[in-house]
């Protein structure tokens, strides 16, 4: 009985130890996810200074003779949104007009709720920022 006290101190130790231990391994690893976001963001930004600089010294191309994902990509780095080049493609790769372009737009994943009225306003916007007469 006069030996448990120091038992109780023995085991609180110990169970600090622990903690301290499981704690600087939990602040090492957010320390290493902290460290790998940062290196993607960094390589995000450096993939994008290279795509641009490319597209940049290439021009604008001809989007009639990219394939949908360089056609998504180039897209992308001339500044439209996503609803902008799902209609690109839409209308591009799949040769969708009118009507129909529409109801191709509303059966997308996204599921856009536009009318075509919104979607020849950004086909407007599309030219401009594609630099393009006819899409």
């Amino acid at each position: 009985m006069g030996e448990q006290p120091l038992l109780i101190i023995i085991i609180v130790g110990i169970v600090a130890y622990l903690n301290t231990c499981v704690g600087e391994i939990q602040f090492s690893g957010r320390e290493k996810s902290k460290r790998i976001e940062e290196l993607k963001t960094e390589n995000e930004i450096l993939q994008n200074k290279i795509v641009s600089n490319s597209i940049e010294k290439e021009g604008n191309k001809d989007i009639h003779k990219l394939c949908e994902s360089d056609l998504r990509t180039y897209c992308r780095h001339k500044g439209l949104n996503s609803r902008q080049i799902d209609i690109v493609v839409a209308k591009v790769i799949y040769q969708i007009k009118g009507e129909s372009l529409e109801d191709y737009m509303y059966s997308l994943p996204n599921n856009y709720r536009t009318s075509l009225r919104t979607i020849n306003r950004d086909i407007v916007v599309i030219k401009n920022k594609l630099n393009i007469n006819k899409i």
